[in-house]
């Protein structure tokens, strides 16, 4: 059992393992004045964030002193982004250059994360004209030039085998990327790797999807049972279906 103190507030963050108790200092360092909710937010995504780092997949988060329903959506926080770019020494300012077919050119200044070379906090000041095509973008950082790569594009432009070897590629080199929405590129190898496997899956038939799910069910059910199952899966059994199917 956790002790109690006054200078924190606990969240009970429930995983398909156990659930672990994540405790927030709710006052500065030095001047014991309340740090405020974004603040508060912003230390529990970081929480959050190192737990699935460490091989935790996250159901449900909720107050520990509160009702147990009342559950905390912290994957939709702004500040579950945000807490991606942390600690700040590892952040750094720098700028995109947007080229286009027209010979337009914009200069974005941006935020990049040195550690895991994640592009964010885009700034886009100005739009290229209707019919002007997007041709290609580059970050520059301390006076370098390195390329960008689009999770959302290389989605969009590639199947999932292609998609996956190249986010890959940008892992193994460690190129710059900007990730889709809240998908970074971790996520991207993985919903492409999750996609490969469960066509596999489906490809074996009953028995294979019988094995995954623990259970035996009826093919209309396969893809709404797979998904449900791989959503609660940690991720060494994850790769243990991975190395036995594909």
């Amino acid at each position: 059992m956790f002790k109690i103190c006054n200078d924190k507030t606990y969240y009970v963050v429930q995983t398909t393992s156990e659930d672990v108790v994540v405790e927030i200092y709710t006052k500065k360092d030095g001047r014991g004045s309340d740090i405020s909710l974004h603040e508060m937010h912003l230390d529990l995504c970081r929480a959050i964030r190192k737990l699935q780092h460490d091989g935790y997949t996250i159901m449900k988060v909720y107050p520990a002193m509160g009702d147990r329903r009342e559950s905390i959506d912290v994957l939709s926080m702004p500040e579950f982004i945000q807490s991606a770019k942390c600690p700040d020494n590892d952040v750094e300012e720098a700028v995109v250059f947007s080229y286009f077919e027209s010979g337009a050119t914009f200069q974005l200044p941006c935020k990049v994360n040195k550690e895991t070379h994640e592009i964010f906090d885009v700034t886009c000041a100005a739009m290229p004209c209707d019919d002007d095509c997007f041709s290609y973008a580059e970050v520059k950082i301390n006076g370098k030039d390195y390329p960008v790569n689009f999770i959302d594009d290389i989605l969009l432009e590639n199947n999932v085998d292609d998609a996956l070897d190249e986010f890959y590629r940008i892992q193994q080199t460690g190129e710059y990327w900007q990730p889709d929405g809240n998908k970074t590129l971790d996520d991207a190898i993985h919903e492409c790797r999750w996609a490969i496997l469960k066509d596999a899956l489906m490809q074996r038939g009953h028995d294979a999807v019988a094995d995954f799910i623990g259970t035996d069910v009826s093919s209309d059910s396969y893809e709404r049972l797979l998904d449900e199952t791989e959503a609660q899966m940690p991720s060494e059994e994850f790769e243990k279906f991975w190395e036995r199917y594909i």
